[in-house]
């Protein structure tokens, strides 16, 4: 998956296992994982408050780490249109 995965990308997922901290997301044939920093803006008790087993959810490709595990997050994408949201876009070189 590695190879055709970019980072920076927004894909849909389905969550499959969240618990205390984290909530992993199987997005195409991959799993990957979601720190709870990287759930919501807001902050959350637990992922379980926003990310439900089975829950369909757009996340963003945020980086691979050094074992190849891949690292998403979904604070950074509307939900609804799977856009990332606007405070978090790069603002353009046009000046």
């Amino acid at each position: 998956m590695r190879r055709r995965s970019r980072k920076g990308q927004v894909y849909a997922g389905k969550v499959v296992k969240p618990d205390t901290f984290r909530a992993f997301v199987n997005f195409g044939e991959s799993n990957g994982l979601v720190h709870c920093s990287q759930i919501a803006i807001k902050r959350l008790r637990r992922p379980t408050e926003f990310l439900k087993d089975g829950r369909e959810v757009k996340v963003i490709l945020l980086r691979f780490d050094s074992c190849s595990k891949v690292r998403l997050g979904s604070k950074m994408v509307d939900q609804e249109s799977g856009e990332e949201a606007a405070g978090r876009k790069k603002k353009s070189a046009e000046g």
